[in-house]
């Protein structure tokens, strides 16, 4: 509680100067120069902050070159969505519910994975020759989508990355929009 009458307190204080709580403020010519607003940096006079010069960020050697591909190959990264399921059909909240992909679902990934496959010829639009790597949250939809990518271009095999995976809803799973809505209208 204690914590939260700070945070509330400072953003009673800082109401009114057009400095919200965590921000920086830009300066200009008629306004004031940069300064860093942090609730650590409070002074103990209310409704002021300790104001800090900003460094700038340390130069580094440019790299663009590089980055463009013009002196090594470029790092290409194609993102494909997993095409329709029932639920996406139905317009609800899918999270980590297992959908899979519906028939049309299929013939989604599949035009999209010939649109890829024609653009690694090397003149393409993506430059390239191959892919490297096809990874995939673990949930069936998104599994089923890589697969039928890798036949498509006969590409190497699907790696799973659990990180990949669709986030949570909670209560919210299998919901429409308007059914988390009403059940949770404070949040939602």
């Amino acid at each position: 509680n204690k914590r939260a009458d700070e945070l509330s307190n400072e953003a009673m204080d800082l109401h009114g100067t057009g400095v919200k709580p965590g921000h920086m403020v830009l300066g200009g010519e008629d306004r004031p120069q940069p300064r860093a607003v942090h609730p650590l940096l409070a002074t103990d006079e209310p409704g002021t902050v300790q104001e800090l010069p900003l460094d700038p960020a340390p130069s580094a050697p440019s790299t663009a070159a590089r980055w463009t591909g013009a002196t090594s190959t470029p790092t290409r990264l194609i993102l494909l969505r997993h095409g329709q399921t029932e639920m996406s059909a139905q317009k609800l909240y899918a999270g980590h519910s297992d959908a899979p992909l519906t028939e049309l679902g299929e013939q989604q990934v599949r035009a999209a994975a010939q649109r890829i496959a024609a653009g690694l010829d090397g003149e393409g639009f993506y430059g390239a020759q191959h892919i490297d790597a096809i990874v995939a949250s673990p949930l069936s939809r998104a599994q089923r989508s890589a697969e039928i990518l890798a036949d498509t271009i006969e590409g190497p095999a699907v790696e799973t990355a659990e990180c990949l995976r669709e986030m949570d809803f909670g209560d919210w799973d299998g919901l429409s929009f308007a059914d988390a809505h009403a059940r949770d209208p404070q949040l939602h």
